[in-house]
């Protein structure tokens, strides 16, 4: 039996038998939750109904929670209802899950006045959000719209007053007054473009307004809501429209509208424009439009802002054709380099001090270096090194020195090196492997042996740390590592056992003794021992029970409802007592809120030392840094599209946290954080039933776009991992950018020479998880269904 199939068995994991009288009821019934035994917690919770302690403990509230867990919803919906009175604490929550099941059964009528009843009594912060939007849907179908009337003095943040507006616009429309829709849509519209409900503002004013006839602001608005929902032909075909009309200067910003930048807002219209044309990759129509900005800018940072992305749309659109040879460039990629490289400089020369200028420097010398041009590449490097930026300056210099070792070329790479040494900045496993490199090119095996485990020992799951293990393995060093391996075993102090460990593994009786006196070591150390010796605390010896559950949130612990929003998981199971932090995380990842309790598990493995190696920690706490939740339907669509299970589920964790409910600010949606055109062409690919955006939420379409997008990626780029996650983040030209900029095929070279942060530490975190999950789950076994 695999372990995916042993996480199920949750009696075992929670260690909750005790010998211990239960005198408390709750005690029982949260132990029977745990071990998956609703029906069983359900007989029990409804024994104890007839007392008035359970009641006030919640006990009718938790029937109705354990009758939908059983799929019995009409019982549910009366358990609920009792709940109203007799459990006046829980009020809020169960009218919320009333109004739920009534919007389930389709009587839109009672879940919007059940809702609209519940927005008017000031309900828990938490609540607002959620009813908001189930107002939202009903009324959109068949509530009765006058509850709006009430809600007209509320006091709510952005977000939902928003909604609450695109309910009025529902509304209009069912009652078939279109002009008031229309102002309605075109207010959320103006006030900010977005957000989730300014997206569905824009497709119903698209479908109201004839583009011959609408105002011109009108189709400014809705293409500016397309461009930032990343609908870019349709941001395109609406742009390019209002901007040739010759009324086009007198549309201005409408009244209301938020100035997002500093120019004037048809300059602002132009620049999304391009910027729809760049995610197109039109990349010298784009580049035309941002030259065209850059004469029209009225303040030294926009022209800049204009310069650099003209710049990048002639990189980008020198990329896209193959090099002659290995060492030679095609006519149309110099070309595009060539004009890529003055855009690069023109930012400096119109905003020398801003940060466009320093990225353009760093821009200006890679292309230079690549094209051969020393002399310009060194004057960036120069201007680089005044500008004071000593990230950007750190980065210049470790795409020279890792451009030069790969091939070879020691000295100028051990003088790159020696000024990233002083310049800082750089990760230490990065700078790290790259001197173990220069010490291998130098002669000298030993330091290059002493960087690489360096490297390993920091985290050997990191993608540099996979690297030095691989550079340790190679014949010219492998016995000099043996040697310091030897000699580290000796060595009294845990970090010296560590790497004796890493070089000779498990199976080496060195490797094992080392392992084994490390163990001891850590575990009768007082700092870490805490750590080493976590373990899940049984129910009934949880410090909760012994306390006062005085607060609704509270009371929702008491009844292993972890899941609840805002329950004060940490306030009961502290991060300072790690076994019970261990647990609390558990119960969350039990109850389905995994990234809850992710978060708890990685505050946790902040307050540790250290020196203490992750993967000597108890494998069960593990599990809960790198969850695998959803695994049926990962090891299903991996196996369907014939991808790495364990990649998609690290891209799936560091995208989402696994919470399928994600929605980030760049309208990325779900597990696999898609945006809606993306996930729709992708689904048309895959012979998918046409989705919505609301179906990306749902966690087995979310996962086999997921899947289905890794395939597309390993066809398009070779297989070639880090490639393909870089693409993931920045999409496939920029990623192909990045391997352009290689010598050779080796990973570390190509980690180096991605040039986003945002995506470099992206891939890292993803190759990290993969890496952990590859270790935690052993051999994928798609035929497991559980």
């Amino acid at each position: 039996m695999s372990r995916i199939v042993l996480q199920g068995s949750l009696a075992i994991l929670f260690g909750l038998l005790t010998a211990a009288p239960l005198a408390d009821p709750r005690i029982e019934i949260v132990r029977l939750q745990l071990e998956l035994e609703p029906a069983k917690a359900l007989q029990r919770v409804e024994g104890n109904l007839g007392s008035q302690r359970a009641k006030t403990l919640g006990f009718p509230y938790l029937k109705g929670r354990l009758l939908l867990e059983e799929g019995r919803r009409a019982e549910a919906a009366d358990a609920f209802a009792d709940a109203l009175s007799d459990s006046p604490k829980l009020r809020p929550w169960a009218s919320f899950h009333l109004a739920k099941i009534r919007e389930a059964e389709g009587r839109y009528e009672i879940a919007a006045g059940l809702a609209a009843t519940l927005l008017g009594s000031k309900p828990p912060t938490t609540l607002i959000g959620p009813t908001v939007d189930l107002l939202q849907r009903s009324l959109a179908v068949a509530g009765d719209c006058r509850v709006l009337k009430g809600l007209g003095g509320l006091r709510l943040e952005d977000a939902d007053r928003r909604r609450l507006r695109l309910a009025q616009a529902s509304c209009a429309r069912r009652s078939e007054d279109l002009q008031e829709e229309q102002v309605l849509l075109a207010e959320l519209l103006r006030e900010n473009p977005r957000d989730d409900p300014a997206i569905v503002a824009a497709e119903r004013l698209s479908e109201l307004v004839d583009p011959e006839e609408a105002e011109t602001r009108w189709l400014l608005d809705i293409g500016s809501a397309y461009y930032h929902h990343r609908d870019f032909e349709k941001a395109v075909a609406l742009l390019e429209r209002a901007l040739a009309r010759p009324d086009i200067l007198a549309a201005g910003t409408p009244e209301g509208r938020r100035s997002r930048r500093a120019e004037h807002p048809i300059l602002d219209h132009r620049y999304d424009l391009g910027r729809s044309y760049f995610w197109l990759r039109q990349y010298r129509k784009a580049a035309a439009v941002f030259g065209g900005l850059a004469e029209q800018a009225t303040t030294d940072s926009f022209k800049a802002k204009a310069l650099f992305q003209q710049a990048r749309c002639f990189e980008l659109a020198g990329s896209l054709f193959e090099p002659n040879s290995e060492t030679e460039l095609d006519e149309a990629t110099l070309r595009d380099w060539t004009s890529a490289a003055e855009s690069f400089a023109a930012v400096t020369r119109a905003n020398p001090d801003s940060g466009w200028s320093s990225a353009a420097l760093v821009g200006r010398l890679r292309l230079s270096f690549l094209l051969g041009k020393t002399t310009d590449a060194n004057a960036a490097l120069g201007t680089l090194k005044r500008s004071g930026r000593a990230e950007n300056y750190s980065r210049a210099l470790i795409f020279l020195a890792a451009s030069d070792l790969v091939r070879g070329r020691h000295q100028s790479s051990k003088t790159h090196l020696q000024a990233v040494q002083r310049a800082g900045r750089i990760p230490d496993q990065e700078l790290t492997y790259w001197l173990g490199r220069s010490a291998e090119l130098d002669g000298r095996p030993k330091d290059a042996v002493d960087a690489y485990l360096e490297v390993v020992a920091k985290n050997p799951y990191h993608p540099f740390g996979e690297a030095a293990r691989a550079r340790l393995e190679l014949e010219s060093l492998r016995s000099h590592a043996i040697e310091a391996g030897e000699w580290l075993a000796a060595g009294p102090d845990p970090a010296s056992l560590y790497k004796a460990w890493l070089v000779f593994g498990p199976r080496d009786p060195r490797g094992e003794t080392a392992h084994r006196v490390l163990i001891e070591k850590l575990t009768a150390d007082a700092e870490t021992k805490p750590y080493m010796t976590m373990s899940r605390v049984p129910v009934a010896d949880w410090p909760l029970w012994q306390r006062p559950l005085l607060q609704p949130e509270e009371l929702f612990l008491g009844l292993g409802l972890f899941h609840e929003p805002a329950t004060p998981v940490l306030r009961h199971f502290p991060i300072g007592e790690p076994s019970l932090a261990f647990t609390g995380s558990s119960v969350l990842a039990a109850r389905g809120a995994t990234q809850r309790s992710l978060y708890i598990a990685e505050i946790l493995r902040k307050r540790m030392p250290d020196e203490l190696p992750e993967e000597l920690l108890p494998t069960a706490y593990r599990e809960q840094l790198y969850p695998f939740r959803y695994s049926y339907l990962i090891l299903r669509e991996a196996s369907k599209q014939q991808v790495d299970p364990y990649l998609l589920a690290g891209l799936i964790r560091e995208e989402s946290r696994f919470d399928a409910d994600a929605f980030s600010g760049a309208s990325a949606r779900g597990l696999t954080q898609f945006i809606f055109p993306t996930a729709r062409e992708i689904a048309e690919r895959l012979d998918m039933k046409p989705i919505s955006p609301r179906d990306i939420h749902r966690p087995e379409v979310a996962v086999a776009l997921g899947a289905g997008y890794l395939r597309q990626l390993a066809e398009e780029l070779d297989g070639d991992l880090s490639t393909m996650i870089a693409a993931y983040n920045a999409g496939e030209p920029q990623a192909n950018l990045w391997k352009r900029y290689c010598y050779s095929d080796e990973p570390a070279e190509y980690w180096s020479k991605v040039a986003f942060r945002e995506t470099r530490n992206y891939v890292r975190k993803v190759l990290t998880s993969r890496a952990h999950y590859r270790q935690l789950y052993g051999k994928p076994e798609p035929e497991d269904s559980r």
